[in-house]
């Protein structure tokens, strides 16, 4: 049974999909345990979708001047400037991160090979850019997993033509690299793709607190309490 069928055979139930994104080398160190711990508590499953390059958050900067309402997420993150170009996959957090995510029952999934560069520079890759940068990030993801990654999640959303066409290569059973609404086969011209899409349907926590959506304040206490 393919993994829509398995979507779709359920769809008279209320199901919901938990996704994590750990791109950040601050990430691996103070969110995955905790996370972990969380969610054993309420005995859910969730996706990890993981960064296996680099972490460089100073590269975000110029997205000060272009996003708006980035400068109030900058500083929730102000601690992890004090990390410049860092390999990811030779930290410890990171290793112990991946078998934490794996001895408690979460999937993993692949984030790409170097976030703030994907959101900065993918829109001008062609296709085998786009490729030699999943690849490389597909066997760091291989080297520490011990399999091959069946799904991905392009960092930051940030999609092109290109890309879609290029993660077709990969045969990936699903990939969460959209907004939406619904489960979808990405179309291109009168061609569908053979990538499952398994959009976001919600807002990152992030985000919903700048739309008033809760105050990030209640966030934290909730899973301190908790």
């Amino acid at each position: 049974m393919s993994v829509l069928s398995d979507i779709m055979s359920y769809s008279m139930k209320r199901i919901v999909g938990l996704r994590i994104d750990v791109d950040t080398l601050r990430g691996f160190e103070k969110g995955v345990a905790p996370l972990i711990e969380l969610l054993k508590h309420f005995n859910i499953k969730a996706t990890f979708f993981i960064v296996t390059g680099y972490d460089n958050p100073l590269r975000a900067i110029p997205r000060i001047i272009t996003e708006r309402g980035f400068v109030r997420r900058l500083l929730t993150l102000q601690s992890s400037f004090r990390y410049k170009s860092l390999s990811l996959m030779t930290r410890l957090p990171f290793r112990e991160s991946i078998r934490m995510i794996e001895d408690n029952g979460h999937e993993i999934g692949l984030h790409g090979n170097h976030h703030f560069i994907w959101q900065q520079q993918m829109k001008n890759w062609s296709t085998d850019r786009i490729q030699m940068d999943m690849s490389r990030a597909g066997e760091n993801f291989r080297l520490h997993t011990g399999f091959c990654a069946l799904s991905f999640a392009a960092p930051g959303w940030v999609t092109t033509s290109e890309f879609f066409l290029a993660e077709e290569a990969f045969h990936f059973e699903y990939c969460s690299d959209t907004r939406g609404i619904a489960p979808f086969y990405p179309r291109m011209g009168k061609k569908v793709l053979k990538t499952l899409q398994i959009p976001v349907t919600f807002h990152r926590l992030a985000r919903s607190s700048l739309l008033g959506f809760f105050e990030p304040s209640g966030c934290r206490l909730f899973v301190l309490q908790n």
